[in-house]
């Protein structure tokens, strides 16, 4: 009898330990999952969020430049007037070199090669004018022979600089708080599973 209860016994504390086990392996793979489920989740809602940014912000570009060239070729003598204003606001860095050569896009070239004189009255040194390798929209590079220095007054390279504003127009659009309120979201319903595990686990210690 001895022996059948010191069997008996072991037998129970045996089922007890697997019992611990598995109970503990339960909650160990389960939060594993869970936590793999969050961090998966929240790597697809920002790499969404990142997709959509930058499609929004290269449409926005888009439309910039396509808005920028019909205001040029509606209205072309304002156009002259900024690009005026433009060399003249770097007249004082420009003509402390003697060659300055400028190069424009083939229609703003055959404009200022019959009116130079609108760029040269603003330099005491000699100004030339090339037409650009490449096609630009508008605006215009300067080369400077003497210092080797290349200054970019293109369009293009105008809107790359000035890109935050095209970044808080799309935050107009899509708010990082938007993209935030979704993340906390399922950060609580990950929590609210954690929390069902522990009632799970009371029924389980009944059984």
């Amino acid at each position: 009898m001895f022996q059948k209860a010191d069997i008996e016994n072991k037998y129970r504390e045996k089922n007890v330990e697997n019992s611990l086990k598995i109970r503990n392996q339960y909650i160990e793979e389960y939060n594993q999952y869970l936590n793999n489920s969050l961090s998966t989740t929240l790597l697809k809602i920002k790499e969404r969020f990142l997709n959509l940014k930058n499609r929004l912000v290269k449409e926005l570009t888009n439309d910039l430049y396509q808005l920028i060239k019909d205001k040029i070729n509606t209205n072309y003598d304002n156009y002259i007037k900024f690009l005026l204003e433009l060399i003249k606001k770097n007249t004082y860095n420009l003509d402390k070199y003697q060659e300055i050569t400028f190069f424009f896009n083939s229609k703003d070239y055959n404009y200022f090669s019959k009116n130079l004189d609108k760029i040269q009255n603003l330099f005491n040194n000699s100004v030339e004018i090339k037409k650009n390798d490449t096609e630009i929209i508008g605006g215009f590079k300067i080369l400077l022979i003497e210092g080797r220095l290349n200054y970019d007054y293109s369009i293009s390279n105008l809107i790359d600089k000035n890109s935050t504003y095209i970044e808080m127009e799309f935050s107009k659009i899509v708010s990082d708080s938007e993209i935030k309120e979704i993340e906390h979201k399922f950060e609580d319903f990950i929590r609210n599973q954690k929390l069902r595990i522990t009632e799970y686990l009371k029924e389980y210690d009944r059984i």
